[in-house]
């Protein structure tokens, strides 16, 4: 037992003067590019762009043995292994453990973030010339009902190129990494030009995801295309949805960054009518700027790709005009059924007046033609007085058979003795409503008197999308349907 004893603190004693004897890892050392790589999941549309993998360039770096920690100076920063890799706000140190040859660092935010960070750092010496650095980091958050979580891990290695105190001929250096050249920009197609395009029926916006710089500024390029691809002279109107940074947009889709804007992201809608696509803005570093061209996720300008959405109005027009149809048949149908029965109606009376008596006994209750209800004299009908109608916006009059509104589109109403305050139109999307409505109700803009709105300016003929009517002068709206005519050149 003694003897086993005395085995086993010899053993601890030489270990003991190995670790003591192990040269110093202070010196110069080759550093490798960091990798970084991301795993996502759960990763929907509200939690902005996607990250990518990058790599950031190597170099030569200085490492100094502080204590038993060390300290890696060189490529733009400045390392300790009682600290993370990846600094953040509100992100601190929360737990570390170190051996002669090992050093691991927790960070972690606090408990009431909602950004919710865990960063593990490990940095080992897998001998006396190479340096071995992983960190894993997981970051969690929630946006609009959805739950984000994205797992990047990071790499690098260190090989010895001079250790302190001793002097080596230092090996030739590798040749630089070639960075990665940022996708060359995506080339927009060229609308058809049509001498008369139809109503819209696509809305095209460019780009769909776009990297911006505090202090720098933007223009989203929105377009309609009717069914054939033919660019028509409809607008879209942008508008800022979400935002976790300070952003600006104009109606036009200009997008600007306030010069202190933190780093964040936003969703920018683009409407058109009651249809809207979003496109999504990041707020960046300069350094992350340069860091995600890198990744080949984004072309030279930062943006990428364009976002599509077929517009319901078309499919609307279409699927009107065919239940129109239908239902034009169908009417068809019944009045030829009512004609046929009322034919047979008509037949039967004739065989059974054919089948009275010539001659009758006076005093029969039938005996007279003029008493009998089969010879009553049939009633005439006598058209309604035809009446106007007027509109509750403008209080314009309209001949019979109009349904609708030929100025501003709204539903006729039986002519009136005049509104105490007549009622008013959206300056934007050219709809009426009734008195005693202060706002449209699709753009939120305050209406404006009709008269107002009357431009000389207006096309000349118009047509409407649903029943084919051609109107002239300032009509914009269909009287027969209420749809919004399209302009017929």
């Amino acid at each position: 037992m003694k003897r086993a004893l005395w085995v086993l603190s010899a053993v601890l004693c030489s270990n003991a003067a190995l670790a003591d004897d192990a040269p110093t890892l202070s010196g110069r050392w080759s550093a490798s590019a960091l990798r970084t790589s991301f795993n996502l999941s759960g990763w929907g549309q509200a939690c902005g762009p996607r990250p990518s993998s990058s790599n950031e360039p190597g170099g030569v770096v200085t490492v100094s043995a502080q204590g038993s920690e060390l300290s890696i100076a060189g490529l733009g920063r400045s390392y300790s292994t009682r600290t993370c890799w990846e600094s953040l706000p509100g992100v601190s140190v929360v737990g570390h453990s170190s051996s002669a040859r090992s050093w691991n660092t927790r960070c972690s935010s606090s408990a009431g973030d909602p950004r919710r960070t865990t960063i593990t750092t490990t940095l080992s010496a897998s001998s006396n010339d190479q340096l071995q650095f992983t960190e894993v980091g997981l970051y969690e958050f929630d946006i609009n009902g959805e739950h984000c979580r994205a797992e990047a891990r990071r790499t690098r290695s260190f090989s010895l190129v001079e250790r302190e105190g001793e002097s080596r001929a230092a090996p030739a250096p590798l040749p630089p990494e070639p960075p990665e050249a940022p996708l060359a920009p995506t080339p927009e197609p060229a609308p058809k030009t049509c001498a008369a395009p139809g109503v819209p029926a696509r809305l095209e916006v460019r780009p769909n995801r776009k990297l911006l710089r505090a202090g720098e500024s933007f223009q989203f390029r929105a377009r309609l295309l009717d069914a054939e691809g033919c660019l028509t002279l409809a607008t879209a109107r942008f508008s800022l949805a979400t935002s976790t940074t300070r952003l600006e947009v104009t109606v036009d889709g200009k997008a600007t960054a306030a010069a202190d804007a933190p780093r964040g992201m936003a969703r920018i809608e683009a409407s058109f009518e009651k249809q809207s696509v979003s496109v999504q803005l990041e707020v960046v570093s300069k350094d992350e700027y340069d860091a995600l061209l890198k990744g080949g996720a984004f072309d030279a300008s930062g943006a990428t790709g364009a976002a599509v959405a077929t517009l319901a109005s078309a499919e609307l027009g279409a699927g009107s005009a065919t239940l129109e149809n239908k239902a034009r048949s169908k009417r068809l149908w019944l009045l030829g059924s009512l004609g046929a029965l009322a034919g047979l109606l008509g037949a039967m009376a004739l065989w059974l007046m054919r089948r009275r008596p010539d001659t009758y006994e006076p005093g029969d209750e039938l005996g007279s033609e003029e008493s009998s209800p089969e010879y009553a004299p049939t009633a005439t009908p006598v058209p309604a007085p035809a009446t106007t109608s007027s509109c509750p916006t403008c209080h314009t009059e309209h001949e019979p058979g109009q349904r609708f509104c030929l100025t501003d589109g709204n539903r006729l109403v039986p002519s009136l003795p005049p509104e105490p305050a007549p009622g008013g139109v959206c300056p934007i999307c050219r709809k009426g409503y009734d008195p005693g409505t202060s706002r449209c109700p699709v753009d939120g803009e305050a209406l404006v008197p009709a008269a107002l709105l009357a431009s000389a300016s207006e096309p000349l003929r118009r047509i409407c999308p649903v029943c084919g009517t051609i109107y002239e002068g300032t009509v914009r709206f269909c009287g027969l349907d209420g749809a919004t005519l399209a302009p017929l050149n």
